[in-house]
């Protein structure tokens, strides 16, 4: 833009301050030429002399045209001086000072705004209303009020403490308000605001001496044109809060109480302070557990009484909007008792029962005690005071007795309780989540091996008053707890007639449990049990661990034996024969007896026995009988032309002695002993050596026959060392023994018939057996002689067919 020649610029500004104000003033000279201060050179659209109200100076930022004024020069009328008055405007306030009146906090604020529509001074809406503008003077200056003084009203939270919770204390009340209008081109405001509520000193504090909890009570004085109806409940901003509203100081008090006493007018000076009031809210400690609790005895049974001071509210810390239904100040049906409308704090600290003296914690009927008494104090402002009494329903009975079956050894805890006579109901003893009579099964609390087996409840006489305390009909509630182990409690072991047995006892509980005939992992046998079912013997309902066996422990031939024996098998030792057979000494324990007590309470006692054979052994002379031991060894029968001759052992025979006899007795556990192994010892009779004569003879000389018809136990026949026997007979055809063949006379010369005790035989017949004959001279081992199989031990489980078998081989040598 060319520069302008018409005006030019006359030195420095000057620059002055108002002091009551604070804000400064700036004053600047200019020579422009004559016609320039004419009509139309000061409205010349293009480059007007006159600028507009509120053009900012080139050089003092923040510094606002506000007057402007052109003077000819004396003498002259081609120059003239041109004057421009430049003030400070801020959009906030030039100074501010406090005050107090009465305790109320005051602020006066002064502000510089153009007078004209701007930023720094009124929007158009409020321009319109402002003096210069209207002819109407009864606007009052709150109607037109410059932008910066709206936007600038304090909040008193800038000065002191007030709840932050308290939405209506945040703003100062408008109190007094002038305006400036003299000054050219722009406006002073003076504003003042007078806090409408201020605290009336630190909060008191008191302490209820009987439930010890703590109030906190603030008193704020308020003016008066703010103590109206729409304040006190505003919506927004009341001066009413919520009741259970917490302090901001103390956060564990809240609002229960509060009102609004009127002062008398009080005059200050100048000021007119408008009627007052004091705003006084009481805070109470609320605690989410009870403020009082003592305890008490009656009849043995503890009492607890605990009292609660609670919010008269819907809260947390006083009551569900459901139960606040039910409190008299909502209803006007005033019958509802306190336990219909507990509050929360109350329903949740219940006392538990073990908090006082040990009850078994998994008996879950005795978790909460017995509700007694209950009265609420609703006199206090904005809280209820509850006191409430809860009795034990039920109580130990001192130590538990501790007893044990001399007999099987297991052990029994006693335990009895007082139960109120109002506990004692059908109801409470069989409840489904809280009875009286527990599971048979239930673990002792202390002796956790002991399980529940018996209970009953036997009632006592009635109880009299005692005191104010009532105490009802009384009952014994008796628990019996057995010892039950996964074991037997005793065991007996007898050993007879080559048979080991061992006798168990075992307690069991009667019932579907681990501990009884349903063990963890293992086949249920509950319902095969005489209560459950008929027609099953006890084996068939035998539990874990009755029907275990015990360990089983293999049992070998001895190493030694008392003579060279034989091989049964080949070149096979008798040994290593027989075990080679699973079968054979296997030691497997068989059942025996059971028998089950059902007399006790809650359990059985069983008494069962298992068998299994002793080890194999030798034994000298004949074979082992049930109940006695043959000791003598066989006879030696021997048949030759001097007669029948029956020998004792260690006599010698055609050169053959038996000199030793000895019984090998192993044992066979199965159904039967299979042909597999009994066939070692095949050939061998499966009876007591014997020799069986059943023969005649006929002299040549016509004497009487000479008979033979008997038989010899326990012996055997001599080894004669070939097939014929004194020329009568011949063992061709005959198994193990000898037929007399007969027929010895032919008609020739009777020299040559044999000879039989020095008679001349003509003919004869029948035979000579016999089960075993004696060694052979030459033999170096001894050899079998008879063997015997027989059951000696019948399996008791009516299912099972296995049996213990006994084998007894004998031998000689």
């Amino acid at each position: 833009m060319a520069k302008d020649l018409t005006i030019r610029i006359l030195g420095r500004p000057q620059v002055s301050k108002d002091d009551a104000v604070g804000y400064q003033r700036i004053s600047r000279q200019y020579v422009v030429e004559g016609y320039r201060a004419s009509y139309s050179g000061i409205n010349d659209p293009t480059n007007p002399l006159f600028l507009a109200v509120g053009t900012e100076d080139e050089e003092f930022e923040g510094h606002y045209l506000v007057d402007q004024k052109i003077s000819p020069k004396q003498g002259s009328v081609d120059v003239a001086y041109l004057t421009r008055e430049f003030v400070e405007v801020r959009d906030t306030w030039s100074s501010e000072q406090f005050a107090q009146s009465k305790g109320f906090k005051r602020v006066t604020r002064q502000f510089v705004v153009l007078r004209a529509v701007s930023d720094l001074g009124y929007t158009q809406q409020n321009f319109d209303k402002h003096p210069n503008n209207n002819s109407n003077k009864d606007y009052s200056p709150w109607d037109y009020l410059a932008t910066v003084v709206g936007n600038s009203e304090p909040d008193v939270g800038e000065e002191f403490s007030i709840p932050l919770n308290t939405t209506f204390n945040h703003t100062y009340r408008r109190s007094n308000i002038s305006v400036d209008t003299k000054n050219p081109g722009f406006d002073v405001w003076s504003v003042t605001w007078t806090a409408p509520i201020r605290p009336e000193g630190e909060p008191s504090i008191t302490k209820d001496s009987q439930l010890g909890y703590q109030t906190v009570s603030r008193s704020y004085v308020i003016s008066g044109e703010y103590f109206t109806k729409s304040k006190i409940f505003d919506g927004d901003s009341p001066l009413f809060l919520n009741v259970g509203t917490a302090d901001h100081e103390y956060a564990d008090h809240y609002l229960v109480n509060q009102e609004i006493k009127p002062l008398n007018n009080v005059q200050d000076g100048e000021d007119s302070i408008e009627d007052l009031a004091v705003l006084t809210r009481s805070f109470v400690k609320i605690r989410d557990t009870w403020s009082t609790e003592n305890f008490s005895q009656s009849r043995g049974f503890k009492k607890i009484t605990r009292q609660f001071v609670v919010l008269r509210a819907q809260h947390t810390l006083g009551y569900t909007e459901a139960v606040f239904d039910n409190h008299p100040v909502n209803t006007a049906n005033k019958e509802y008792s306190p336990w219909k409308y507990l509050p929360t704090v109350v329903a949740d600290s219940e006392p538990d029962i073990s908090e006082l003296f040990n009850i078994p914690t998994n008996i879950e009927f005795n978790q909460k005690w017995h509700r007694s008494t209950i009265s609420v104090d609703s006199k206090n402002p904005g809280v209820d005071v509850w006191s409430v009494s809860w009795t034990a329903p039920i109580r130990p009975e001192g130590e538990p007795t501790i007893t044990k079956d001399s007999q099987i050894g297991f052990q029994t805890v006693t335990r009895s309780y007082v139960i109120t006579g109002d506990y004692y109901t059908k109801a409470n003893m069989f409840d489904g989540l809280n009875p009286l009579f527990l599971d048979v099964g239930t673990a002792d609390h202390e002796y956790t091996d002991h399980y529940l087996v018996n209970q009953a409840i036997k009632p006592m006489l009635n109880m009299q008053k005692e005191g104010d305390d009532t105490v009802e009909d009384l009952a014994i509630l008796t628990r019996q707890f057995v010892e039950i182990r996964d074991s037997a409690f005793q065991e007996s072991v007898t050993v007879a007639n080559d048979l080991r047995k061992i006798t168990r006892y075992f307690v069991v509980l009667r019932a579907d449990h681990a501990k009884g005939y349903s063990p963890t992992g293992k086949t249920s046998t509950w319902n095969k049990h005489p209560s459950q079912a008929s027609g099953y013997e006890p084996w068939e309902y035998a539990p874990h661990p009755v029907s275990e066996p015990p360990t089983t422990v293999a049992r070998s031939m001895p190493q030694s034996t008392p003579m060279n024996v034989s091989a049964l098998l080949g070149e096979v030792g008798i040994n290593d024969v027989i075990n080679e057979y699973s079968e054979a000494n296997s030691g497997e324990w068989l059942k025996g007896s059971a028998s089950v007590r059902l007399s006790q309470p809650g359990v059985d006692v069983w008494t069962v026995s298992w068998a299994t054979h002793t080890n194999p052994y030798w034994s000298a002379g004949g074979e082992k009988t049930l109940g006695s031991v043959n000791s003598k060894s066989p006879k030696t029968v021997d048949f030759d032309r001097d007669g029948l001759k029956v020998y004792s052992t260690d006599a010698e025979v055609r050169g053959n002695l038996i000199g030793q006899v000895a019984t090998i007795s192993f044992f066979v556990v199965g159904n039967v002993v299979t042909t597999n192994l009994s066939s070692n010892w095949q050939g061998v009779s499966n009876s007591d050596p014997s020799v069986c004569l059943d023969f005649y003879l006929i002299p040549y000389d016509g004497s009487k026959a000479i008979s033979f018809n008997s038989v010899i136990d326990n012996a055997v026949f001599a080894n004669v060392g070939s097939a014929n026997l004194a020329d009568l007979a011949t063992g061709q055809g005959v198994t193990n023994g000898f037929r007399f063949t007969g027929g010895y006379y032919n008609g020739d010369d009777p020299s040559g018939l044999p000879i039989f005790k020095n008679m001349r035989i003509a003919d004869g017949g029948g035979t000579i057996t016999f089960t075993a004959a004696a060694p052979d001279s030459d033999a170096t081992t001894a050899s079998p002689i008879t063997a015997k199989t027989d059951p000696i031990f019948t399996s008791g489980d009516p299912n099972e067919t296995k049996r213990i078998w006994r084998v007894r081989i004998s031998y000689a040598g």
